[in-house]
């Protein structure tokens, strides 16, 4: 999406504040009676149109097989309204994504952004949080085979450090991280350390402190901190 954005901003001329809008060499922005006008949904969804046969004639001349296929014959008709959806998708894969996508669709709750980018029936939760548990693996594993990397302290340090050295068996050879996504997948499946970094601590989960702990306060007119079931371990 960078890539895209990056695209459209050095077509468009100095100073342009708008991304979508008419390239000053078409006659579209020739013709618009508002010059630096944007896209409506119709002009953008024929664009989208003309890019698509734009590509097959681009691959049919140059004898390339990955045009897009066509139906019966005719080329998809594809409108901006799907986009949003494939656009749901990246953004809840993101570190905080299902917040955001549900600030930026101007959705009133969480659930009905994720109900949105996809239900849970359909998957997509469990392929988002199968994604992550990968991203996590293979940041552990670098974690656990780099020998000058900063130790972690706190209240949790040496559990933490256990656990690397724990999972360093299965994901490390020869001081080498496991490369295969489907290899560290098993790996992180079978031996999951539980230690979720972040960019000031790493949180480390014990199930047995979360099962075992007293129920929170009753609230009252001044507000109770919430207690911490995840123990935090910092870099040294």
């Amino acid at each position: 999406m960078a890539r895209a954005i990056a695209v459209l901003e050095r077509l468009q001329p100095e100073g342009q504040p708008y991304l979508f809008t008419f390239l000053p060499s078409s006659h579209h922005h020739r013709q618009s009676p508002a010059p630096g006008a944007v896209f409506d949904s119709n002009t953008t969804n024929t664009g989208i149109t003309a890019f698509i046969a734009w590509i097959n004639t681009y691959c049919t001349q140059h004898a390339r097989p990955d045009g897009i296929p066509t139906t019966q014959g005719r080329l998809p008709h594809l409108t901006t309204r799907q986009f949003r959806r494939t656009l749901a998708w990246f953004i809840a894969r993101r570190p905080g994504g299902t917040i955001a996508g549900a600030l930026q669709y101007r959705h009133q709750r969480i659930q009905m952004f994720e109900g949105y980018a996809g239900t849970s029936t359909s998957g997509f939760r469990d392929e988002v949080e199968a994604e992550e548990a990968l991203t996590r693996g293979q940041v552990l594993a670098d974690m656990a085979a780099d020998p000058d990397r900063p130790r972690l302290t706190g209240p949790a340090g040496a559990e933490a450090e256990a656990r690397l050295t724990a999972l360093a068996q299965y994901a490390v050879f020869d001081g080498k991280v496991v490369t295969d996504e489907a290899r560290l997948r098993r790996v992180i499946a079978r031996h999951d350390p539980h230690l979720y970094p972040g960019r000031f601590l790493t949180c480390v989960y014990t199930p047995t402190a979360l099962s075992a702990a007293p129920p929170p306060p009753r609230p009252t007119s001044r507000p109770w901190p919430t207690a911490s079931h995840w123990p935090a371990a910092t870099p040294r």
